[in-house]
């Protein structure tokens, strides 16, 4: 257990753990058009000195109010028994809380998670719904006493080092970053800075019946948002189509698979429960049963009523030892892939960059 009191203890007594904190207060309390011109990443990598280190990272949602997807990754051969790196993410309000002394695990909007059937136990997720534009900060800590090393993702946001605890790996070049003022050894290459307007089409989503994806062995997600169809009028109360019906098929490759790549399909504070530690069994609202084998593909299906007014997030999960590719069709609803996961939202993407819109 991370002595998390001593932490905020020692950041009284030394001054440039005070200057971390003061920038993440101060910066990132304000809009985003307030903020310094420190780059945007959706990628960041970075090397904690020991188990006193902490990184402190500003996190912002493209667009605000969507929910934003958070990967850390780490060399778990580095940790010894007992040992983990790890991360939380805090709202304004409990930042400050945890400056006045409150265990941040305790106040987090959400924290690391290991993915559910992660045999290499490398990963911590985190799925932070409803991001505000005056952004969150994110705590990258660990708890061995020796150097580790780590690589943190976002989809759907973007990240800000204004104390330059970290190397940008993939740089969003917003028109404000200075990065000819960054050190020689920190600028990425050119292929590695993307535009504002990549990130922005990549965060829309097009509302689908149909997505297909890849699945990485071992616990790999995709996220993909519930909404209202549409294309068949509003939902009025007691009307059928808050019936939505979802069918999975893929193809598993070893005996006694079937069922390992199935959906979850929670409410969006169900999602929020989850990630601060909640049951699973007790959010999941439906899930995947067997429907039948159809030319050596696995069928999952399942049927739940929605309301119009609760927002809900699909979950495509994949536990096989194998990657996997899986179709997912829906009736009575879309999903809408904000985050760049499926077939489908990619190749919408590269269409309108090519289109040069």
């Amino acid at each position: 257990m991370l002595p998390w009191g001593a932490a905020a203890r020692r950041i009284a007594r030394l001054a440039e753990w005070f200057a971390v904190f003061t920038v993440a207060v101060l910066v990132w309390g304000q809009p985003v058009a307030a903020q310094s011109k420190a780059p945007r990443a959706t990628e960041l990598q970075g090397v904690l000195a020991g188990q006193a280190d902490r990184h402190f990272f500003g996190l912002e949602s493209i667009q605000p109010g969507q929910a934003v997807a958070l990967t850390l990754r780490y060399e778990a051969t580095e940790l010894g028994a007992g040992e983990e790196v790890n991360f939380v993410v805090l709202s304004e309000d409990s930042l400050v809380r945890f400056l006045a002394g409150v265990n941040p695990q305790d106040v987090a909007v959400a924290t690391g998670a290991p993915p559910l059937f992660d045999a290499q136990d490398n990963r911590r997720t985190a799925l932070v719904p409803g991001v505000q534009a005056a952004g969150f900060t994110v705590i990258v800590y660990g708890s061995a006493d020796r150097p580790m090393r780590y690589t943190l993702q976002v989809q759907g946001g973007l990240l800000r080092d204004d104390a330059g605890q970290s190397q940008s790996l993939v740089m969003v070049d917003d028109g404000r970053a200075d990065h000819a003022a960054l050190p020689r050894s920190d600028a990425p290459k050119l292929a590695e800075i993307v535009t504002q307007a990549e990130i922005d089409k990549q965060s829309e989503g097009v509302p689908a019946r149909r997505v297909t994806g890849a699945l990485a062995a071992h616990g790999d997600r995709h996220y993909l948002r519930l909404a209202p169809d549409t294309a068949q009028g509003p939902i009025a109360q007691g009307d059928a189509r808050g019936e939505v019906t979802l069918t999975l098929q893929y193809v598993a490759h070893r005996p006694g698979e079937q069922g390992k790549l199935n959906v979850w399909v929670l409410t969006q504070e169900g999602v929020r429960q989850w990630q601060q530690g909640g049951l699973l069994q007790e959010l999941n609202l439906a899930g995947g049963s067997p429907a039948l084998t159809l030319a050596g593909a696995t069928v999952m299906h399942t049927t739940l009523r929605v309301a119009a007014s609760v927002p809900y997030v699909v979950v495509v999960y994949n536990e096989m030892d194998d990657e996997a590719n899986y179709t997912l069709n829906v009736e009575g609803a879309v999903v809408v892939d904000e985050f760049g996961q499926t077939n489908e939202a990619q190749a919408a993407v590269a269409e309108l960059l090519a289109l040069g819109q």
